[in-house]
């Protein structure tokens, strides 16, 4: 059985505290906007022109670190988006007042300035009150998400087990091959490329007559491989220039190819391993689906939990 409850600590939420250090757009007054009532949460108002406030401070991006299903758009969210974004956050918030969850301001300045250390930023001013204001409230939101959902998250072998075999494309290693070279160097338009090339043919001839691999490549070679016998190491179909991946393709383990012409120069290859793609070993994957099936439960428990929220408020969207 393999367990995991976590309590996720607000350090793991810093992320979202970068605006707060940045140009200070979250302070910045919002394009004027004829106020008027847009929702009603439970008792609590909001406004056209607090969600105005919130788009241009993309304060929906403050919650994509804090929720599991967090939204991150790329440029500012719609309207209807945002107001539903504010709509989720004045719930959380009235949850966590219910059980007795915040966050202090002090927290929220320690954060700041946990972030400004971790990111070596210069010194700044002390975040406003209205910024800090707005991180208490992030800092709640995470506290109530850790006891609500991350805390009550527990994974099993089992969930391994079946993660691993219902997504096997997610952990299979494409077919490689290992390769050896001798690399003589003649760029496009040199004025070697005539005595390059007929160097090229004669060692891919003492090959052919039994000459070992490796002593020519240390002997000859121009790349930084040669004092390794050419060994490059290996390597994906598409790793490498068209006319040696299409070469290679071609040969067996344990082949040599021709002379091949790059725009770099001259190669001879040697394929020392070829191997096909294989579905690397449950044990050398097991942490990296854990991590995969803790965000899916997660998010899925967030979301049910947040439909639950929603199902017993009373929210009233003006049009």
């Amino acid at each position: 059985m393999v367990s995991r409850r976590r309590t996720a600590a607000l350090a793991g939420t810093l992320v979202l505290l970068a605006w707060a250090l940045g140009s200070g757009a979250v302070g910045e007054a919002a394009p004027a906007v004829a106020d008027r009532l847009v929702a009603v949460v439970n008792e609590e108002l909001i406004t056209a022109s607090e969600v105005e406030a919130a788009r241009q401070a993309s304060a929906v991006d403050l919650l994509s670190d804090v929720l599991p299903a967090g939204l991150r758009p790329a440029e500012l969210p719609a309207v209807a988006d945002m107001l539903e974004a504010l709509i989720d956050q004045r719930l959380l918030l009235q949850e966590a007042r219910a059980l007795g969850l915040s966050a202090t301001e002090q927290e929220a300045a320690s954060a700041v300035a946990a972030v400004a250390e971790q990111r070596r930023l210069p010194p700044s001013p002390s975040p406003s009150p209205e910024v800090l204001h707005r991180l208490q409230d992030q800092l709640t939101i995470a506290k109530l998400v850790n006891r609500e959902v991350r805390s009550k998250i527990l994974i099993s072998s089992g969930d391994i087990d079946a993660y691993y075999r219902d997504h096997p494309d997610l952990f299979t290693q494409p077919p490689r091959v290992r390769i050896s070279q001798i690399f003589l160097k003649a760029p496009e338009g040199s004025a070697d490329i005539p005595a390059r090339r007929t160097q090229a043919e004669r060692l891919r001839a003492e090959l052919s007559g039994g000459a070992a691999f490796g002593e020519l490549a240390r002997a000859n070679s121009n790349g930084g491989e040669a004092v390794k016998g050419g060994d490059l190491g290996y390597f994906h179909r598409g790793d490498l220039l068209p006319a040696l991946d299409r070469e290679i393709e071609a040969l067996a383990e344990g082949d040599i190819s021709p002379v091949v012409q790059t725009p770099l120069g001259f190669h001879i290859v040697k394929v020392s391993e070829k191997q096909s793609g294989r579905l690397k070993p449950l044990e050398d994957v097991k942490i990296e689906i854990e991590e995969l099936v803790y965000r899916e439960q997660t998010d899925a428990l967030y979301r049910q939990w947040l439909r639950q929220l929603r199902h017993r408020a009373h929210i009233d969207i003006k049009k």
